[in-house]
């Protein structure tokens, strides 16, 4: 029994150095508060956390917090004991102390749940919820404080379908494949409740409370307060024998929650225990040494979740505790704790015993991976008759019994047999190694190129054949082979091709422009002839020597580091070391992903030439403090994209001077209509990945606006002012700390409307009254012309009629007198006729010219031109005149008008003074009511005569009608002439 108490302490204990991070979260970070009951995480990607103070989602970055209120949109009471997701119809079911809640996460909206029993109205808000569950029929089940099981109907109801006998609290129900619910009695009691409502409580009995349980299949599993963790037989309600069980009670583990993900149970318990249970393994983990509670965080573990990345997530009576338990993808070689000196490493090579060659700063290791043995070499000086750390830089492995390697002691040589490194060319640092053959090898140093013959064991210095570049001025740190039987050499000053045949083929450098940096550190060709460089501050370079075309990757591209050391290709991704962190790069994608110390390499730091893969794929790369080892199949397996999610918008008005921010129901949200009066919009984004959100980075794009990309870094807000009006679309994407970018993007068009005088429908209105205010100048202009030519006409006309009949009178009467034998006395009457037809002519130009001339446009002119045509056709002929009106002198009247008016007026004035025998004349003009009427009358009679009407009375009629008028002639105590129009 000690023996198995022993292994499980080691089991637990072997926890103690595996990889994981841990992270709090309390009222500082902006939790509502520090009692934690329950936690989900929902199908968008958000936490949840039920509180004693409100419901709180979490997006990595921010707390927002929904508390007890009246309104629709906050809880029916602060004290959250349950949190449950509906994804079909996205919405949360929320357990209080006071009613059930569900929130609807497409609009923000909280429906408040009453039941009826008994046929008497009460309210659920009353009672205490305690736990939620669904069961096989996707129906929620509820249960309460008091003891009973609740469930919502088809109305959206909820209905009473069990009570409990001693209406004790039912606690964390969960519903069996059968369809059987199980809860725990806050008396003591495992109960079952099958399809038929029957009630069997569970044999267990303890003196001590169920705090938890999980029901798998006919295997039971559950905690009971201040005893420990139990297996039991769903059926008999056995208890099921389990050693590490017991081993685990006698610990005295005081569990208080349980939840299950994949095969491993997670056990929370008091004190800050935290287990990882896997009964198919036999095995249990604890990470109780990652809950390091104080008494001011907290010290039991209330509720357990992991999420689908693999982070657990812990509510305590102190915060939450969030744990990255990420299994690592690294093992580290030659590597110490923080604290304790490093081992530095250069280069690694293998030897076909499998046995690794290492060179450090501390010496040369060889190592083998099955036995873990380690055993350190140093060469014997002889000009200083002591043994020397060789530090040694390029290893490689010779099938003749030796290892050849380049160090700061000069060129060495190791003995597989004899075990004993031996000097080779001393004196000198070396660097680069290719060996082509037996007979000589090329090496690179701070003096450039050099071949040692290992027939003569001598050392030469190796010139370029056509005398063009100098190799004796350039540090050359790698040395390889291409694909057309050249060499490579990355050095200080570029990259150099050269042949022994053909000397320097191929020289690229900053000088002639070809590279971004001088200094190139490794370099690598591929099958395709494509050549990649690792430079010292210029990132990754490819050359594509067919094509003859450059490419630079930096950290503009996703790239840790501008400095990268070594690279390993391994189908089609390069595994680069640099001076922060590693990272993977697909040749083809280009996508990359970034690995640091928080992922369990070694340092953050590597080395320049240290890099090897070894015989069975594992990749081995030396840092300042070790060698961090990898299967790059096991991490390809490994890597998954996270997904991107909108988490608020807001846009501020400023008529209103308010900023609008929702929250809720972003997913659905399709576009964005903006206004001028909205001054800025904001957007803010998260990752659903929380394994380090502060480190995850995200980047934009407008469209519309600009066709790049915009790095924001690892801002997760995005504030945009002053967008001209047009229409854009706006794509976002998450990279996570990893480097991986998001499966998706968040693509929202937006429109943005421009100032109301800035719109198409304002500006075609503008058009039509422009067009309609030229065609108006048009036609007032052709109106004005036409009323000339109408005046010209008439002017022609009237003077035509009334003048040239009078002329013509005249002239009649001057022929008659010129040819006619009259005597004396008719001559003079004769003359008298043309006399008096010259005056009417004259007068009769005159009033045409008067009715044409706009100075007379007033009704006082007119008035005074009645007036004085009245008296002086009247008075010699001993008729009184009477004349009366209202008009205003200074109003304008219309030509047409006034020139009819005067013309009917004046035949009046003639037909009295010419058929009337009459002694006095009354004229009356009144305007008003809408109406102007003329009325002329006198007192006489028709002479004999003229009793019939005349022309006059008929062109009196025909004038009446141009104004338009009516015109009413009548005889009765004399003759009367009546005119009426609309007001003049």
């Amino acid at each position: 029994m000690i023996k198995q108490y022993l292994i499980l302490i080691l089991i637990i204990l072997h926890t103690f150095s595996s990889k994981a991070q841990v992270e709090y979260l309390g009222t500082s970070d902006g939790l509502s508060n520090r009692y934690v009951s329950s936690i989900i995480k929902d199908q968008q990607g958000f936490v949840w956390f039920g509180t004693s103070n409100g419901l709180n989602r979490y997006d990595g970055y921010n707390f927002k917090i929904i508390n007890q209120g009246g309104s629709e949109k906050e809880l029916s009471n602060k004290q959250v004991n349950y949190i449950l997701e509906s994804k079909e119809n996205n919405c949360l079911w929320i357990a209080t102390d006071n009613g059930l809640n569900k929130l609807d996460q497409l609009n923000g909206i909280i429906k408040k749940y009453y039941f009826y029993t008994s046929n008497k109205p009460r309210a659920l808000s009353f009672s205490g919820i305690s736990s939620l569950c669904f069961d096989n029929n996707k129906r929620l089940l509820v249960g309460t404080k008091d003891g009973s099981i609740l469930r919502i109907n088809n109305k959206d109801e909820l209905e009473e379908i069990y009570r409990e006998t001693d209406s004790s609290s039912l606690l964390n129900m969960q519903c069996d494949k059968e369809n059987n619910i199980w809860y725990c009695s806050a008396k003591s009691k495992l109960i079952c409740i099958n399809n038929a409502f029957k009630r069997t409580e569970m044999s267990l009995r303890f003196d001590a409370f169920f705090t938890c349980f999980n029901i798998e299949n006919e295997i039971g599993f559950c905690g009971v307060n201040n005893i420990g963790i139990f297996c039991f037989d769903k059926k008999s309600g056995a208890i099921i024998p389990n050693k590490m069980l017991d081993s685990l009670n006698k610990l005295n583990t005081l569990p208080m929650s349980i939840s299950k993900y994949g095969n491993t149970y997670i056990v929370g318990c008091r004190k800050g225990k935290l287990l990882l249970i896997d009964f198919h393994k036999n095995t249990c983990l604890s990470y109780s040494w990652l809950t390091p509670f104080k008494n001011d965080f907290g010290s039991n573990i209330i509720y357990s979740y992991k999420d689908e990345n693999g982070v657990i997530w812990l509510g305590t009576d102190g915060g939450i505790i969030k744990i990255n338990l990420e299994e690592s993808n690294f093992e580290k070689l030659l590597w110490n704790q923080p604290g304790v000196s490093k081992i530095s490493t250069r280069g690694i090579c293998e030897d076909e015993k499998g046995y690794l060659y290492i060179g450090t700063y501390n010496g040369l290791f060889r190592y083998h991976p099955n036995t873990k043995k380690t055993e350190r070499y140093l060469v014997y000086y002889k000009e200083l008759k002591r043994m020397v750390n060789p530090n040694p830089f390029t290893i490689v492995n010779d099938t003749n019994g030796y290892v050849y390697m380049t160090s700061t002691a000069g060129f060495l040589r190791f003995d597989k047999k004899k075990l004993a490194l031996e000097c080779l060319v001393p004196g000198i640092s070396f660097y680069g190694l290719y060996k082509p053959n037996d007979e000589y090898v090329f090496l690179g140093s701070y003096r450039g190129l050099q071949k040692y013959s290992f027939k003569t064991k001598t050392l030469t210095d190796v010139r370029d054949v056509n005398n063009k570049y100098n190799l004796r001025n350039i540090h050359i740190w790698k040395i390889i082979p291409s694909n057309d039987g050249a060499m490579w050499l990355a050095c200080s000053a570029g990259l150099v091709k050269y042949s022994e045949q053909k000397g320097i083929t191929d020289y690229y450098s900053m000088a002639n422009k070809k590279l971004v940096i001088e200094e190139v550190l490794w370099v690598y060709e591929d099958k395709n002839k494509i050549v990649w460089l690792c430079t010292n501050g210029g990132g990754l370079i490819k050359i594509d020597t067919q094509k003859n075309t450059i490419e630079n990757f930096t950290t503009a591209n996703g790239l840790p580091n501008n400095v990268v050391y070594c690279g390993i290709e391994h189908k089609n991704i390069l595994w680069l070391s640099t001076d922060n962190g590693l990272c993977s790069f697909n040749k083809i994608t280009h996508e990359i992903i970034n690995y640091g110390i928080r992922d369990g390499i070694t340092d953050s730091e590597f080395n320049t030439i240290s890099a090897f893969k070894s015989s069975n794929g594992k990749v081995f790369l030396g840092s300042i403090n070790g060698i961090t080892v990898f299967d790059p199949e096991k991490i390809a397996a490994k890597i998954s994209s996270p997904k991107i999610i909108l988490i608020g918008y807001s846009k501020f008005d400023s008529k209103s001077n308010s900023e609008n921010e929702n929250i809720f129901g972003l997913n659905l949200l399709d576009h964005i209509n903006l206004t001028y009066k909205d001054i800025f919009v904001s957007f803010s984004f998260a990752l659903n990945d929380y394994f380090d959100p502060q480190h995850n980075r995200f980047e934009y794009m407008l469209e519309g606006l600009n066709s790049n990309w915009i790095s924001l870094e690892n801002q997760h807000t995005l504030r945009l002012s002053s967008i001209p009006a047009g229409n854009y679309s706006l794509h976002i994407r998450g990279i996570n700390s990893k480097g991986k970018m998001s499966m998706n993007e968040i693509n929202l068009p937006i429109y943005m409307s421009a100032i109301f005088y800035k719109q198409w429908w304002f500006i075609l209105i503008e058009i039509v009254l422009l067009i309609a205010l030229v065609y108006s100048v048009f036609q007032y202009r052709i109106k004005q012309l036409l009323k000339i030519q109408h005046l010209r006409t008439k002017i022609a006309s009237d003077l035509h009629d009334e003048v040239g009949s009078l002329l013509t009178r005249i002239s009649i009467h001057t022929e008659l007198i010129k040819h006619a034998h009259l005597d004396i006395d008719k001559n003079k009457n004769e003359l008298n006729k043309i006399a008096e037809t010259s005056r009417l002519a004259t007068s009769t130009m005159s009033d045409v010219l008067w009715s044409v001339d706009a100075r007379n446009d007033k009704a006082g002119n007119l008035i005074d031109r009645m007036r004085e045509h009245a008296d002086a056709m009247l008075l010699p002929l001993e008729i009184d005149v009477i004349f009366n009106h209202n008009l205003n002198s200074d109003k304008t009247i219309n030509l047409t008008v006034r020139q009819e008016l005067f013309l009917i007026f004046k035949e009046c004035i003639h037909n009295i003074a010419k058929h009337s025998k009459c002694t006095e004349v009354t004229i009356d003009l009144k305007n008003g009511n809408g109406k102007f009427e003329l009325l002329v009358s006198d007192n006489g009679k028709l002479k004999a005569a003229n009793s019939t009407q005349g022309q006059g009375l008929k062109n009196m009629k025909m004038r009446a009608d141009k104004i338009p008028a009516s015109i009413e002639i009548w005889q009765q105590n004399g003759f009367h002439v009546k005119l009426i129009c609309k007001s003049i």
